[in-house]
């Protein structure tokens, strides 16, 4: 009897291993895009510009992965929130990296942009709000209030492979806040 317990799948099992691993995945999947993107663009970067060329390659990565939310919605059950788990891990990179580029949330590196690269900047943020608020309506009147690197809402419990999708909101919420006001 033992035995036959030990070969048996419980389709709860199942679910948490898949989140389990999606969850990884969509760590090591957002840093290798940045990573890769970066590595390219150090390569290929004119001396002058090389600033220019990692906010660039900055701007690419982040849009390739904030673009890919709506095929992820699309390839699980709603109920196992995996899209929840992609969004999330993706306005953590975005946010981050490019705070990063800019000289964090008060901009110190901003006048250092070109008239184009700084409508890019603008214009990927506008994408990633938009991105957002479409897929997920309910964060676009959520105003986090103190916007700042430490208010950051901390939106994994325990292993990470559950999150409470209302701190997952406020996350993405903040995350779109905090872009927009830089």
């Amino acid at each position: 009897e033992n035995q036959k317990e030990k070969g048996s799948l419980k389709i709860t099992s199942i679910k948490e291993a898949v989140i389990k691993q999606c969850r990884r995945d969509f760590e090591s999947k957002s840093v290798d895009v940045f990573t890769t993107i970066h590595i390219y663009a150090a390569d290929n970067a004119d001396e002058d510009d090389a600033y220019g060329s990692q906010l660039t390659a900055t701007i690419q990565a982040a849009t390739k992965l904030v673009g890919e939310i709506e095929p992820v919605r699309k390839c699980f059950p709603k109920d196992w929130e995996i899209d929840l788990h992609w969004s999330l891990c993706i306005s953590n990179v975005c946010s981050s990296d490019f705070l990063q580029k800019i000289g964090g949330p008060d901009g110190h590196n901003l006048p250092e942009l070109s008239i184009t690269l700084l409508l890019d900047l603008i214009t990927w943020v506008e994408f990633f709000c938009e991105t957002f608020e479409s897929a997920y309506p309910s964060i676009k009147e959520k105003n986090p209030g103190n916007i700042s690197i430490e208010s950051r809402p901390d939106l994994l419990n325990g292993d990470g492979r559950e999150i409470n999708p209302e701190d997952v909101m406020d996350g993405l919420a903040w995350a779109k806040n905090m872009l927009w006001e830089v």
